[in-house]
């Protein structure tokens, strides 16, 4: 069980790099998906959760703001990352 710093990689080419919690990610890290996209900011039990910033790689769309249970939630803005 993960508690501390630490870095997973997964088959598919998705990874994460940060805190963990009795080997749930938690705290801040950087989760960076299959398809290039980049999440920086805060998880809370394994989930996305408080304050981030998320690249979508496909439409170059920068968001940063909060998120709760993995989603947009709350104040936040977006940015034309091309």
């Amino acid at each position: 069980m993960m508690h501390g710093r630490g870095k997973e990689v997964w088959a598919n080419g998705s990874s994460y790099e940060g805190e963990y919690e009795f080997g749930l990610k938690h705290g801040q890290g950087t989760l960076v998906f299959q398809d290039g996209s980049v999440y920086h900011g805060t998880f809370k039990h394994n989930k996305i959760e408080g304050h981030g910033k998320f690249m979508d790689k496909a439409n170059g769309i920068l968001y940063v703001g909060e998120f709760l249970d993995g989603k947009k939630h709350g104040f936040g803005y977006l940015e034309n990352e091309i």
